[in-house]
């Protein structure tokens, strides 16, 4: 569920604490490094037209502007293998907007902003009135070099034991024309600031969801001053482990349901 009403504020002025925080204490090289960056954007051809936005098995469709932004695979060798980075921009409706933008950080890991976020859009409509709204598929996800296996029908990994599932994953491991060691997060970061440069962005607001929170923080500790807010939906911090708490939270779910159940009358009668 979007928070709508807590991103207006953030918005319109208020900054979270954890931006200050945060910002106040990591201002690296990294983040020295960014200054001055936006003049040398033109280079990288960035190149945005008219699209839809759509989502797979449904009839909704957004226009946008689209256009894809190659980036290094390994950045410490750009001569290699290169990937197309696949960008929307939801135009802000008033002709002049606020000059930073909201990026939307999808969830996952695994999921496509340019997908997530579409059912979504309504309720961020009245933000989109100043402000311009930017999906960016991060590397391995949607249209920007996606990492997929082919496991069959739904389930049928499910049937295998630890083993077998070993194998087909690394049987699918091998069909990638991809690197997995540069296909993590603070990676996928520095992609969005190469975003945010070549569209001309000097700061800008990050929105991340579930997954979507770690990589907010990631950049943010990289680049503080790029940063003006940060909402974060749903905490996955960098120290948790995703997937390991699942089976633990789902049965203090059910507790809290029979709980409640049990101090219910009628409730308490039927089941």
């Amino acid at each position: 569920m979007i928070h709508t009403q807590l991103l207006r504020v953030l918005l319109t002025g208020t900054v979270l604490l954890a931006t200050a925080v945060v910002a106040s204490g990591c201002r690296g090289s990294r983040g020295e490094a960014a200054e001055g960056s936006v003049e040398a954007a033109d280079d990288q051809g960035l190149q945005l037209s008219s699209c839809q936005l759509s989502m797979p098995g449904q009839a909704l469709r957004v226009p946008a502007e689209c256009g894809t932004l190659n980036v290094p695979e390994d950045r410490q060798h750009p001569e290699g293998r290169q990937l197309s980075l696949t960008v929307a921009v939801l135009r802000a409706v008033r002709r002049d907007p606020q000059p930073d933008p909201l990026f939307l950080l999808a969830g996952g890991p695994g999921q496509a902003a340019t997908e997530a976020f579409l059912p979504l859009l309504g309720a961020l409509r009245g933000i989109r009135q100043d402000r311009d709204l930017v999906l960016v598929d991060q590397r391995g996800t949607g249209s920007s070099h996606p990492l997929d296996c082919d496991m069959g029908q739904e389930g049928e990994l499910d049937a295998l034991d630890e083993e077998e599932q070993g194998e087909r994953l690394q049987e699918c491991l091998k069909t990638w024309d991809a690197d997995p060691r540069f296909y993590h997060t603070a990676v996928a970061m520095e992609d969005l600031d190469a975003v945010r440069q070549a569209l001309g962005y000097q700061r800008i607001n990050l929105y991340g969801v579930s997954y979507g929170t770690r990589s907010a923080l990631t950049y943010l500790r990289m680049f503080p001053e790029r940063v003006r807010t940060i909402l974060l939906d749903g905490v996955v911090p960098p120290d948790l482990v995703l997937g390991v708490e699942w089976g633990r939270d789902a049965q203090r779910a059910l507790s809290l349901i029979f709980d409640r159940c049990r101090q219910d009358e009628a409730c308490a009668e039927a089941f």
